[in-house]
């Protein structure tokens, strides 16, 4: 099987991977209770959920039945070490925050709803709570208070053409902090904190005097790979190498790298940072008939070694809790060194012949921009395609030398938290 099958077959493979993996379960430690106060202890279906769940699935024992509970039939439910929610009746503000939607005027209005709110901290004073539906919500509760959205607005201003914002929840949160015994700072906090889960749980902690339950927002992953790569050279301008063919060759690659997976409603998104080294090499030849008498056949040798840091933003595009897939593109910074750049010319028929080395003009430092593709299984093996879509090595006016360079990529991930 040629480089180019395998990775038709990998692909296939891990697309019909991604169908299987959404039915597949990943039930873990927890409980439920029902509206009449009735706890059960069991295992839940838990998805890592983005979007706050209308129902789940639930079992009493492995292998046992799976049950389904909706909004409308628990009180609350909690996944043990992991995330709680509890049901509640909200008004919730759907005006949307994002620029485009924005100007584009799209309608907001405010509805009241059903819901499975996630407990994000508890206290004396006041409790946090999120929903994320279409955008993130963020309620704060007094004790056997109501449960009150803290309100965050983006407006468009026409005559301007400016976006406007109004951080209304840094003024709902200031009678918290009046009278506390650390009012200053808090009212510092207040001034600049951001709608987010991170800077409001900061700030519900120190109203309530507690310490922030550290949570993974930030998760990292190690990880090394190895593989084949497959390349190819095109070249075009003033050379007699714009009439060769060049075969595909097969190399290898090897190196290591971290990512850094952001917060929960942002879990889609990786940020990678990999230090990796190529080995390839590059052949064509042709028959030139302009070198008299009978034309001459040519050939060009390139081996290339490459070390190369890139930075790459990738995309779950499918998510389940033992299987990501993702696309994305990294930029990449390449160190080469070039072991041979050699064209012979052999004359037909005729005994003569002639070789120049270093015959094309090459970059010892070049930037390109590389396509990957690929899938996390299992949280531990990785593999994936990583394809440069655009940059060059050669640096020369009239002439032209395009790589092709794709790689199969092989991993172990050391650390299994995304």
């Amino acid at each position: 099987m040629n480089f180019k099958h395998a990775s038709v077959f990998l692909l296939t493979a891990l697309f019909g991977a991604a169908q299987s993996s959404q039915a597949q379960s990943n039930f873990q430690p927890g409980s439920v209770v029902s509206l009449d106060g009735k706890e059960q202890t069991g295992l839940i279906d838990y998805r890592e959920w983005r979007v706050n769940p209308r129902k789940i699935s639930f079992i009493k024992t492995l292998g046992g039945e799976t049950l389904a509970f909706s909004v409308a039939e628990l009180a609350s439910f909690k996944v043990d070490g992991k995330d709680s929610f509890t049901r509640a009746v909200v008004t919730k503000d759907m005006a949307p925050v994002e620029q485009q939607e924005v100007i584009d005027g799209s309608p907001g209005e405010t509805v009241t709803d059903t819901v499975f709110l996630r407990i994000l901290t508890k206290g004396h004073a006041v409790e946090l709570y999120e929903l994320y539906d279409t955008k993130p919500h963020f309620y704060i509760r007094e004790k056997d208070g109501d449960y009150q959205e803290l309100t965050y607005k983006v407006s468009y201003n026409a005559n301007t053409s400016n976006l406007e914002y109004k951080y209304t929840y840094r003024n709902q949160l200031q009678k918290f902090a009046f009278g506390h015994s650390d009012e200053n700072r808090l009212l510092g906090y207040l001034a600049t904190i951001n709608y987010n889960e991170r800077d409001l749980m900061k700030v519900v902690a120190a109203i309530n005097k507690v310490k922030v339950e550290r949570k993974k927002g930030s998760l990292i992953n190690y990880f090394a790979a190895a593989g084949p790569v497959m390349t190819t050279l095109k070249t075009t301008g003033t050379t007699d190498l714009a009439d060769f063919d060049f075969k595909t060759n097969t190399g290898f690659t090897i190196g290591a790298g971290i990512d850094f997976a952001s917060s929960r409603n942002l879990q889609d998104l990786l940020i990678r940072f990999e230090l990796f080294y190529t080995s390839t090499k590059y052949e064509g030849s042709g028959k030139l008939t302009d070198y008299l008498p009978e034309g001459a056949i040519g050939t060009y040798t390139l081996k290339h070694n490459n070390l190369t840091p890139s930075l790459s933003l990738l995309y779950s595009f499918v998510r389940a809790p033992k299987f990501k897939l993702y696309a994305g593109l990294g930029v990449d910074y390449n160190f080469s060194s070039y072991s041979d750049n050699t064209y012979r010319l052999k004359w037909i028929n005729y005994d003569k012949e002639n070789e120049r080395e270093n015959y094309l003009k090459l970059e010892k430092n070049w930037m390109s921009v590389s396509a990957r593709i690929g899938a996390i299984i299992g949280n531990k093996l990785e593999i994936g395609l990583v394809g440069k879509v655009a940059g060059s090595f050669e640096n020369m006016m009239l002439i032209n030398a395009k790589p092709t360079i794709y790689g199969l990529r092989v991993g172990y991930r050391f650390k299994r938290n995304i």
